[in-house]
Order: C-alpha cells, then sequence, then structure tokens
C-alpha cells in the first residue's frame, strides 16, 4: 500500500534518479566525476556516493574506468535488458528502443533465462559487413557483463546422481542450463529421479539446494507440481487467506445498495465445456432496427475489499493459472467458482455494461450506462453447443434462446464489420488439450481451435465492454490500468520482413505498419503450413500486450481506448477497475490505493509467468505422450533450419522435433517443406524429440 504525499520514499529515489539522468543526459556522451555530479546537481543528497552507487547496481548509469566516474549506459557502449535464451544456449537481449541483441553462447556468462542485466556490444557489430567470427554484422551483438538482478529464487526440476557420487538438478525449464550441481546432497536414501524443489543460489556460479520433494518424475502430477514450484506460482491458499475468504462468502450483496434488478433479463453465460468460475454473462435483445447488448460481470469488488488478507493475496498472484489438469486460481475456490460465480438459477451481484446499437453495429453513445445490480442466468451453456446452435446443426428447445442466440449472431455479424473496418489484427488462434488415462497419464493431446463463431461471437461482446469502460474511465480521470499495446518497431518490423522472405513472401508497400496490413500478409498466407509459420512471424513481431495506468491504446484492436474489465475473479487489474467504479457509485472520490505504475508492471509481470506456465505445461504433457511413442511415424513441417539439422514443427501436437545433420545426408529441407519422421528418441527433461526422416512433402502439402 502506498501512502498519500510527497514525501515517500519512492518519490524521493524517483527525483533523484530523475536528476541524475538529466545531467548525464545534458552532457551526453560524456563521463563524468562525482564532483561534477555534485555540482550540477546544485542541492545534493549527503549519501550522494551511495545513491549513485544503488543507480549503478540497477544499471541505471555505469562506472567508467575509475569508481567515482559515471555515464549513461549508452555512452559506453552499454545496454541494459532482460536476457531470454533459445534452445542451443544462444540469447537475446531486448532492450528497448536499441531493439533485440544477439548474444552467443559463449558470451552469456553465468545469467540465467530472465535475468536483468547488462550487456556490451562488440565492437564488430556496429560497423557494415560481417563480424570476425562470421556473425550478422547487420544485427547488434553483445556480451553478458554483469547480471543485475537475478529472475528466479527456485528452480524445478528431477534429482540424479552421477557416476562420480555428485548430485546434479536436471530442470524442468529447458532454458536453463541441463545440469545444476546441487550445493548440499539430499537425504541418502532419496533415489535419482525424484522431482524436488530447490533454493538457487549465486555465491560461486549457480548451485541448488534442495528445499522440497514432491515425488516421482514418472508421474505427470509431480511433474505439473514441480513446474509450478519452478515458476514460483503458490499451488494453496494460507489458512488466514481461507478463513476470510469463508467469512466474506456469506454477505449479502443486496443488504444496503440499490443495485439494479436485472434478475427477469433472458441471461445466458458462454464458456469452455470444463470451465468452473463463470465471470462473464450476456443479455442481447432488439431495440427497434437496432439492438441492446447487456455484458454482466461478476462483482468481485464487492467481496474483495481492498487491503484485507484477500485482496493482498489476489494481487499477489495477479492472475489464475490454467494447467492441463487443474486451475491455480487467484482468489479461494468458495469465490472463485461459488460466490462470485454466475452460475445459473441462482441470484449473483454484477457490475452491468448496457450497451445499445443500430442497424449496423455502430454504437449509440448515449445510450451506454454501467451499473451494479443484480442477474439471474437463465442458461450456462458451453462454446461447443452455441456453435452448433448458430451452424444449424442444432435447435434449442426453448424458444427464448433460440431468438436470444439468433439475435447475438447479427449483432456479432454487426461487430465483426465495424472491426474490419477499422483494421483490427486478426490472428487466429487455437490451443490443445489433454486428455488423460485413469491412470493419469496424458493419453492423448487434441487441437481445440478459438477462432469458431461461438469464441468470436463472445470476445467481440466482452471487447465492447472494456472498450465502453476504458473510454468512461479516461473521461472521469479514474486510477485504473488500461490494457496497453504498442505498435511493432523498425527492428522488429525489419526482422519480420526477412522472415517473410524466406517464406517466399513480401512486406506490404505501404508508407508503415499497421493491423490492417498484418492482417493482409495473414490472408495472404491463407491456409495450412505456410500460414501458420507467417502467423508465428508476425507474432514474434508484435510487442507485448501489458498493463499501464496511462491509456495509450491497443495497436492489435486498433483501439485508442482499451481496458480489461471482464474477468475480475481471474485478473486483478480488472478488480481494480470495478473498485474504482463501485467507489465512484458509492460517492466516494477513488484513489490510488497503491503505486500503479508498479501494480501495472507486476500484474504484467505475474501474467508472463502465467502464460509460460501454461505452454510449458502443455510442452510437458506433449513431451510425456511422445516418450511413450519411439518408432511412431509422425508428421510436421519445416520450421528452422540451422547449421545441425532441422527443426520440425510436429502437426498434432505444440512442440518441435530436430531432425540432426547426420539423418539428413546431405539432403535439404526447405523452410514450410513438410515432411514425415519417425520418432527416435524423446528427453522430456530437456525438451528435446529427435526424429529420423522420411518422406518430404514440399510446401507442406
Amino acid at each position: 500500500m502506498r501512502p498519500d504525499g510527497p514525501s515517500h520514499p519512492r518519490d524521493a529515489d524517483l527525483s533523484f534518479e530523475s536528476d541524475v539522468l538529466r545531467v548525464l543526459g545534458e552532457r551526453s556522451g560524456s563521463v563524468l566525476s562525482i564532483r561534477s555530479i555534485r555540482d550540477a546537481l546544485g542541492d545534493p543528497p549527503p549519501d550522494l556516493a551511495d545513491r549513485l552507487d544503488d543507480l549503478v547496481r540497477r544499471g541505471i548509469i555505469w562506472t567508467a574506468g575509475k569508481r567515482d566516474r559515471y555515464a549513461l549506459p549508452e555512452t559506453l557502449n552499454l545496454r541494459r535488458g532482460r536476457i531470454r535464451f533459445r534452445r542451443g544456449g544462444s540469447a537475446f537481449l531486448d532492450s528497448g528502443s536499441s531493439g533485440r541483441i544477439e548474444i552467443e553462447r559463449r558470451d552469456v556468462s553465468d545469467s540465467l533465462d530472465g535475468d536483468l542485466v547488462m550487456v556490451r556490444i562488440r565492437p564488430a557489430s556496429l560497423g557494415g559487413g560481417r563480424g570476425g567470427d562470421g556473425s550478422d554484422a547487420s544485427r547488434l551483438y553483445g556480451r553478458v557483463i554483469a547480471v543485475l538482478e537475478r529472475s528466479r529464487e527456485t528452480v524445478g526440476g528431477v534429482l540424479f546422481r552421477t557416476g562420480r557420487g555428485d548430485w546434479v538438478l536436471h530442470p524442468l525449464d529447458a532454458s536453463l542450463p541441463p545440469e545444476l550441481p546441487v550445493r548440499k546432497g539430499p537425504d541418502p536414501a532419496l533415489t535419482s529421479g525424484r522431482v524436488v524443489i530447490g533454493q538457487l543460489v549465486y555465491d560461486n556460479g549457480v548451485e541448488v539446494v534442495v528445499d522440497r520433494v514432491i515425488g516421482s518424475s514418472d508421474k505427470p502430477t509431480s511433474m505439473l507440481d514441480g513446474l509450478l514450484g519452478d515458476l514460483g506460482i503458490p499451488a494453496s491458499f494460507p489458512e488466514r487467506v481461507l478463513s476470510e475468504a469463508d467469512e466474506v462468502a456469506t454477505l449479502d450483496p443486496l443488504q444496503g445498495s440499490s443495485r439494479a434488478d436485472h434478475r427477469d433479463w433472458f441471461t445466458i453465460t458462454i464458456d469452455p465445456a470444463d470451465a468452473r468460475d463463470f465471470d462473464d454473462a450476456v443479455s442481447v435483445g432488439r431495440e427497434g432496427d437496432g439492438y441492446l447488448l447487456g455484458v454482466h460481470i461478476a462483482d468481485v469488488a464487492f467481496y474483495v475489499r481492498p487491503g484485507t488478507l484477500l485482496d493482498n493475496e489476489a494481487f499477489a498472484r495477479s492472475t489464475s493459472v490454467y494447467l492441463p489438469d487443474r486451475v491455480v486460481p487467484m482468489l479461494p475456490e468458495i469465490l472463485s467458482a461459488g460466490a462470485c460465480s454466475l452460475r445459473p438459477e441462482v441470484d449473483r451481484a454484477a457490475r452491468t455494461v448496457l450497451l445499445a446499437y443500430d442497424s449496423n453495429g455502430e454504437r449509440i453513445e448515449e445510450r451506454t450506462s454501467i451499473e451494479s445490480s443484480m442477474i439471474r442466468s437463465n442458461y450456462r451453456l458451453t462454446y461447443g453447443e452455441v456453435e452448433a446452435y448458430l451452424c444449424g446443426d442444432e435447435s434449442p428447445d426453448d424458444p427464448s434462446l433460440s431468438s436470444a442466440l439468433e439475435c447475438m449472431s447479427e449483432l456479432m455479424d454487426a461487430l465483426a464489420a465495424r472491426r474490419r473496418e477499422r483494421g483490427s489484427l486478426e490472428l487466429g488462434s487455437e490451443e490443445y488439450g489433454v486428455v488423460f488415462d485413469e491412470a493419469g497419464w496424458p493419453a492423448e493431446l487434441v487441437r481445440r481451435s478459438t477462432d469458431d463463431a461461438a469464441h468470436r461471437m463472445i470476445e467481440l461482446f466482452m471487447i465492447e465492454a472494456n472498450r465502453a469502460v476504458a473510454e468512461f474511465c479516461k473521461w472521469s480521470e479514474l486510477p485504473v490500468l488500461y490494457r496497453v499495446h504498442p505498435p511493432p518497431g523498425p527492428d522488429s518490423i525489419r526482422v519480420l520482413g526477412e522472415e517473410l522472405g524466406r517464406l517466399g513472401m513480401a512486406m506490404p508497400r505501404a508508407a508503415g505498419i499497421n493491423a490492417a496490413s498484418l492482417s493482409g500478409i495473414l490472408a495472404e498466407a491463407g491456409d495450412g503450413a505456410l500460414a501458420s509459420l507467417v502467423r508465428e512471424a508476425v507474432l514474434r513481431s508484435l510487442s507485448r500486450a501489458s498493463y499501464s495506468p496511462e491509456c495509450q491504446g491497443h495497436f492489435g484492436l486498433a483501439l485508442r481506448d482499451y481496458l480489461h474489465f471482464t474477468s475480475p475473479i481471474r485478473r486483478y487489474p480488472d478488480l481494480l477497475v470495478h473498485r474504482a467504479l463501485s467507489q465512484l457509485e458509492g460517492g466516494e472520490l477513488p484513489g490510488e490505493s497503491m503505486d500503479l505504475a508498479d501494480a501495472g508492471s507486476h500484474t504484467s509481470e505475474t501474467e508472463r509467468v502465467a502464460e509460460r506456465a501454461e505452454r510449458r505445461a502443455v510442452e510437458l504433457m506433449a513431451l510425456m505422450n511422445l516418450s511413450g511413442r519411439t518408432g511412431e511415424v509422425v508428421s510436421g513441417v519445416v520450421v528452422e533450419t540451422p547449421g545441425f539439422g532441422a527443426f520440425v514443427r510436429l502437426d498434432d501436437y505444440p512442440v518441435d522435433g530436430l531432425v540432426p545433420v547426420r539423418f539428413l545426408r546431405g539432403r535439404a529441407p526447405k523452410i514450410g517443406s513438410g515432411l514425415r519422421c519417425t520418432i527416435d528418441s524423446v528427453d522430456v527433461l530437456a525438451g528435446r524429440i529427435t526424429l529420423r526422416p522420411g518422406e518430404f512433402r514440399q510446401g507442406g502439402q
């Protein structure tokens, strides 16, 4: 929590940092002594040297030669950023405006994936031509000279004992070194092959101290438990938080409130078949020759009040995590799947966004309203059921449901047309589900499209609600977090052009790249293997969306104002929006209960960790499934051709396999070519699948 007033230590730190950067920036390219900085500041703090050293430790400024001489990192040919490792051990640094800096395996020092590092640009990469080591000098190359901040304190993996009798940990995260030495041996009775969680120690290189033993590595649940521990995701709630959740779950939302009563509206929820929490419901009807859309969102803010243990825990987690065999919720289940969940045939507290449209799908601004409400969902439908209704494969027995779905389909078509007109990026998407057998083994992976009509319809309705609430919050100057998606930078566009060129496609000849032009690239790629590779290239070119207190627009959606409002059960930024709206509605002047810039950084980072956990969990289950299929034939598409072989993206699994160069026998597969292969071996921990090539299918056909 942040106290009010300019005397807060963070304000003073930011002011000092800003002043030092200004002084060094005014003398761009110069190295200044501590005496020169003291003179330029005018009224320097008494502990100036210590404060400057702190900025150096954080990589904001750097020392030049002598300890008491300082400069901006750029002046010394340095860049600061987080290092991201690739398979094979090479890495890159995304340093913002400087673009991506390549870091070869020999230059990563003892950094680990996600560490905040300082990198020195290699001189050869600043000129034209090629570097002396054969590197492409059109790109920047660098060497890690310091680790400023470690990204992780814990690691999950599988213990093994070497032939020398030493214990090593094989991390579950394939971006980490394949073997980490264990500083203190575990219990002598412990056998190899156990999944453990350990503390990382950085005193002398990187070592592991085993903290907790989970179970056998041949059990998928143990591996997923280890994955959660590896990423620091809490698997359970503290008892005091659970007790507080039990108490607030009994609160009566009608007591002492004036909620709009929408319990007689025909309302439905549409979610995946295995969903347990329902935080959004919709009501749609005709009004004249237009439409009236009600988007009802669970009123989590009524139950989760600021400053409570429950709120602090929700902020720490900031998001729910969805693994193949479980959900790790942001809120205890008594709220997430109980009191807050918009289950059918029960009264629930909500916040309703009412939106009116004309026949062309244009919103009638003066009819927009946002209000606290009570609703009663009539139906809980799955995406599959709604898709069957929309496609005409099935007909609802209830005439009211049939009428509502028909109206929803018409409004969806109108809104989709408006979205295309404004130039929204149409990426399409798909995900994999894991089917476990009775023994808990991942027996099958099922590809699920999220680009069908049912998914698109709910997505459009939720975007409309988020957009309307963002406009209201911006106009009202409410302290909330916006969803920000910057346009891709010049370096990303250049790299995209190179990747498209390798796939036989060209960048659009336009003055600037926008979301519509990227959609055009995807449309040109059509269907099949090429489309998948082009989509990935476009995705890599995009900036990451994040949370910020500043409303800066959303490139992908082609919207000026946007935030997340529709999922407060599973996303903390949505809860902050609900809280501000509730305070305003209650006659209060919403104030910042926390530092919103820090909150934006924290929630953006926890979102990235959750996405990583979800992706790695599915990949891990795919690898475990494939480990029992050696000798079987699989098909895929060549996605990369480094000098040591060819990586093949498997058609029916979200993983890549490597055809080593020794198996290619002089054949040179083209990127985008289809290839049938035999599974030679699978190393689950290393995330490595070795394939033997069979029949090539040019063009991925």
